[in-house]
């Protein structure tokens, strides 16, 4: 479980990295990587807890593991309003934002 959270939290840490630059950098943002790292982990925590009972529950249910996709789904829909908060900008600008997080889970490259 130790592990687990230092994984969750390294790769919690490179998608909000990878989310704040191309919003600062490419789309204008005015908010700091630290900032959406703060609201994102605050915002996902109470998520990646019910994950982790999904996990638990999808040993005896199998079927049970689809809601952890659709809890990404939501993940990456946190990261997208957090990214709109912190930056400063509209909702088209915090999509393409998350854009990459997306790209990063779809191949399986993070959680």
């Amino acid at each position: 479980p130790l592990l687990m959270g230092i994984v969750w939290m390294l790769s919690v840490r490179i998608l909000v990295a990878i989310t704040q630059f191309v919003a600062s950098k490419l789309l204008g943002g005015e908010g700091t990587s630290s900032e959406l790292f703060y609201i994102y982990a605050a915002m996902v925590s109470p998520a990646r807890l019910i994950s982790g009972i999904i996990a638990l529950l999808s040993l005896i249910v199998p079927l049970i593991g689809y809601l952890a996709w659709a809890l990404s789904i939501y993940e990456l829909a946190l990261l997208a309003i957090a990214a709109r908060a912190i930056n400063r900008f509209g909702w088209s600008k915090a999509i393409i934002a998350a854009l990459p997080a997306l790209a990063l889970q779809i191949c399986g490259l993070l959680q």
